[in-house]
């Protein structure tokens, strides 16, 4: 296709998406939502009973979805990526009062009696995935509390609409913060001149770092000094804490068990896990406890490596404390198997790490990238690309890349679907557009952004998302992309980590940011030979951070820094810094992953097992790479999760692939 025809068709689709609104109109527009919806739901429940059909009910709701989501998203993304801090901040409260209408729109009993009634009116008439839409629908219903009484409905309602306000508040803290360390020169021995140049000075001459993780890993990794080191652990530990975010979380719990109670459940977990794999917390928490029981003694053992390297600097203690333990992983890594960060990003810059990425994913799933120029962005440094296929030419969608930190932007990574696929009527398909949120290191006067290995990981994972969400053909938006089990999420994200350990993509995606040289292959090794280096440790840690979220969900109070003071030593090894409460920055359980943090676990047993095709087909077959394209990545959530595996893989899925990258596979 020709450029002028994919930039004209570019912007036919993102016209829907406008980023120079004003407050005003955010508001404005916002209302402007919110009636569209009124008189769209008006029309479906004015239609007779016996006249209620699946295309005029049900398949009209998911259309109207559709339409609201999309228009939502110029009001929400904001918050997440806007320079202006008056536009985060209405944009924030516009969330707010769309989260609530939807509350509203999700307990009106008119609009369950009209899907009940579509159902029984054309239950005969109905494909596999059409009947999913309804059972989906009725199932959402039942799960806001529609079959229960009116005085209960009235609370949980009420419950929801708290919980909203608190979920949107406690991000919009995380996203807002200014916090700074002030440290002289010298307090930042051994950090990297490159990364110090980045920091910003106050008047005295000081240096002040901030909370962005271009800041604050390399404080972590790399100062000499543990007292510097300890300074920016007890600041990141307590983030949120001043603006509110212990009392919001705490709440929050209290609220969602509430909540859990009135709907019949025992807590709040037992709600969540109904609709994931897992299905219930008994079957969490075997998983693991079964996994820290299995990592424990490669756990201890990394800790052992640590205790040695920190008494050659002649500290007789024999305890790695929270501020120890990056930067001693850091120099056993580097002594150990002669892996040097600070060597191995000069063959990562940005800008070629970015198309190396970009071609490989073509490559693998048969497609194409086109830059966009000239094409409206709420940021000079955002790219913005179409997706076409390799095979047919044909448009597929729209993606940004929004690559480095600002104040007031989203401090994670992250990807955002803005509009979600779906079939529409007229036989068209409306095609998907999402947004990569990330934070990397921005470049400077002499240097070019380089990246970590460990970042280009990211990269890798969040883009993974970013296809998932993109390359869609759901024929409903319910089931459009990434709306899958949130165990099962980030299992297609996770399962594209493994190439950037594989040799022969090594030597096709780096380039020494000065010679252009691709890395030397015996860095290579080395680079892939430290993969496992501390990975007891590693996943122990992601394993406290489920075993948190998960008792903190089936409790009915939550003491959150009694809780992870007693629990992060005991399941990671690793202490938290005295005195700090880092729940209050925890953003995943108070932003979708409630009840769900296990799930990165638990999606990495499917993400190995779905590599074990590529490798036994060539990790760079395109022709797997379709399959996986066309089993995993189009059908979004059309079919049950293990079924769409299952058809990738040709049987069953196992943990066998999974406990081996554990080093657990006997």
């Amino acid at each position: 296709m020709e450029y002028e025809k994919v930039l004209s068709k570019s912007m036919e689709i993102i016209s829907a998406l406008d980023w120079t609104l004003s407050p005003e109109e955010i508001t404005q527009k916002t209302q402007e939502l919110i009636d569209l919806g009124n008189v769209e739901y008006e029309k479906i429940v004015s239609i007779p009973s016996e006249q209620r059909f699946f295309a005029n009910v049900v398949k009209k709701l998911d259309l109207i979805s559709l339409q609201l989501t999309n228009l939502n998203a110029s009001l929400y993304f904001p918050a997440y990526m806007s320079t202006d801090s008056e536009i985060r901040k209405i944009s924030n409260e516009a969330s707010q009062t769309i989260s609530k209408y939807f509350i509203e729109v999700g307990m009106r009993e008119d609009l369950y009696q009209a899907v009940k009634d579509a159902k029984q009116n054309s239950r005969d008439n109905l494909d596999t995935i059409d009947s999913r839409l309804v059972e989906r629908q009725l199932r959402d219903f039942r799960r806001n509390g529609l079959d229960l009484e009116d005085s209960i409905k009235v609370k949980i309602k009420s419950i929801r609409k708290e919980l909203a306000k608190l979920s949107i508040e406690f991000s919009q803290v995380l996203n807002e913060i200014k916090d700074t360390v002030e440290y002289t020169e010298s307090e930042l021995s051994g950090i990297p001149e490159s990364t110090i140049s980045n920091f910003k000075k106050d008047e005295s001459g000081n240096y002040l770092v901030g909370m962005s993780y271009p800041e604050v890993l390399p404080v972590l990794d790399y100062a000499k000094d543990s007292n510097t080191r300890a300074k920016m652990a007890k600041v990141y530990g307590n983030r949120g804490i001043a603006e509110g975010n212990v009392a919001r979380l705490e709440k929050a719990i209290t609220l969602k068990d509430e909540l859990a109670k009135l709907k019949g459940y025992e807590n709040h977990a037992e709600f969540m896990l109904e609709v994931k794999m897992a299905k219930n917390p008994k079957n969490v928490i075997d998983f693991i406890d079964d996994l820290i029981v299995k990592l424990k003694p490669k756990g201890i053992s990394d800790l052992d490596l640590l205790v040695k390297e920190k008494q050659k600097d002649g500290d007789s203690e024999t305890k790695i404390n929270f501020e120890d333990w990056r930067y001693y992983k850091r120099v056993v890594v580097e002594n150990d198997y002669n892996v040097d960060d600070e060597v191995i990003k000069q063959y990562f810059p940005m800008k070629k790490t970015v198309e190396g990425m970009l071609q490989f994913y073509q490559d693998l799933l048969s497609l194409i990238f086109i830059e966009l120029n000239n094409v409206p962005k709420w940021h000079d440094h955002v790219q913005v690309y179409a997706i076409l296929d390799k095979n047919t030419d044909n448009f597929i969608g729209i993606f940004y890349l929004d690559l480095f930190p600002r104040d007031g932007k989203f401090n994670h990574a992250a990807a955002f679907p803005l509009i979600h696929g779906r079939q529409m009527e007229n036989g068209s398909y409306c095609q998907p557009v999402a947004a990569m949120e990330c934070n990397f290191t921005k470049p400077t006067k002499e240097t070019p952004s380089l990246l970590q290995h460990s970042e280009v990981v990211t990269l890798y994972h969040e883009f993974g998302h970013i296809m998932h969400q993109t390359i869609t053909k759901s024929r409903y938006a319910t089931f459009s992309g990434s709306s899958v089990s949130r165990d099962f999420v980030e299992a297609p994200s996770q399962m594209l980590e493994n190439w950037i350990w594989e040799p022969m993509i090594l030597s096709k995606i780096t380039s020494h940011y000065k010679t252009g040289e691709v890395m030397p292959m015996d860095l290579v090794d080395k680079l892939v030979k430290s993969r496992d280096a501390f990975s007891g440790l590693t996943d122990l840690r992601q394993l406290f951070f489920g075993k948190y979220d998960m008792i903190a969900h089936t409790n009915s109070q939550l003491e959150s820094q009694k809780l992870w003071h007693e629990l992060q030593e005991e399941t990671s090894l690793i202490p938290p810094y005295p005195k700090t409460n880092p729940a209050a920055s925890f953003g995943h359980i108070m932003g979708g992953y409630d009840a769900g943090y296990y799930g990165y676990m638990w999606s990495k047993v499917i993400a190995q097992d779905m590599f074990t095709k590529f490798q036994e087909n060539g990790i760079t077959s395109s022709d797997i790479g379709m399959d996986y394209r066309r089993h995993i990545l189009e059908h979004g959530n059309d079919f049950d999760e293990n079924e769409l595996v299952e058809r990738f893989l040709g049987r069953k899925t196992n943990n066998k692939a999974f406990l081996k990258s554990l080093g657990l596979e006997n």
